[in-house]
């Protein structure tokens, strides 16, 4: 009962926003800003619409973790506002996490990329030690799709189809690394040991194809919008098409 209560109390919060998305209790809302003629009142609005409900509601926003991310489509220069949610100054960020997923203020996946392929390197360290300890090769095959194929691959329909060359070239050298270990001697090259070890697309991960490249769009110098991320502790961050991000979490 206690998930389903916390999801009734904040269901209710900025119901009159119409760019927002929650998820449990991670919300995230948009507000874009015409850069000829900037004018942030409906951002600071926002904010201050949502304190007024934290407190009505008796709801605690833990400003530590609150951020805002600005994306911007313009080539000129935009001020920076300086936003708050009551007395609390917003810090403002380039890349913050949403869901998982490790989203930049250039709305590219290169930060995505290290941290998992990071966090990947790392889990490999188990299956040397496994591989030491002789643990055949089955089962040092299941640790790998049971653990660290699941970091690689985490949210994949979100970002995949905008990885450059390189990105996919990264992921694949950490499932190479994995290949070898597993297989050890019969490991005779990475075009057959996918195959090999069932790894579903050469390494179930994105295509290594390089993304066709559409004709380039003229940049929007009107557009500009602000995101606002909210999960008991706030997020804010800054990227391409001119938005702001911020974040509350709810303890």
């Amino acid at each position: 009962m206690g998930p389903l209560c916390f999801l009734i109390l904040i269901n209710d919060a900025l119901t009159d926003t119409p760019h927002r998305w929650k998820y449990v209790d991670d919300s995230t809302v948009d507000i874009s800003i015409n850069t000829r003629q900037l004018d942030y009142s409906p951002l600071r609005s926002t904010l201050d619409r949502l304190k007024k409900w934290t407190e009505e509601n008796k709801v605690t926003i833990n400003h530590t973790k609150t951020v805002v991310m600005h994306f911007c489509t313009s080539s000129q220069a935009v001020a920076h506002p300086q936003l708050s949610v009551g007395a609390h100054p917003l810090q403002l960020v380039q890349s913050t996490r949403l869901l998982g997923v490790t989203v930049d203020d250039r709305l590219s996946r290169k930060q995505h990329v290290i941290n998992i392929v990071r966090t990947a390197s790392y889990k490999l360290y188990m299956l040397r030690r496994l591989k030491s300890l002789g643990t055949p090769a089955k089962e040092l095959h299941e640790v790998y799709t049971a653990f660290i194929l699941p970091t690689l691959t985490y949210a994949s329909p979100a970002w995949s189809s905008s990885l450059t060359l390189t990105q996919q070239q990264q992921l694949e050298r950490t499932q190479k690394r994995a290949c070898k270990i597993i297989l050890d001697s019969a490991y005779d090259g990475y075009d057959n040991a996918p195959t090999t070890l069932s790894l579903e697309n050469r390494y179930s991960l994105p295509s290594r194809t390089p993304p066709q490249r559409g004709p380039p769009r003229s940049p929007s110098h009107n557009s500009s919008s602000w995101r606002g991320h909210r999960k008991g502790r706030a997020r804010s961050s800054w990227t391409l098409p001119m938005t702001a991000t911020t974040t509350p979490r709810l303890p």
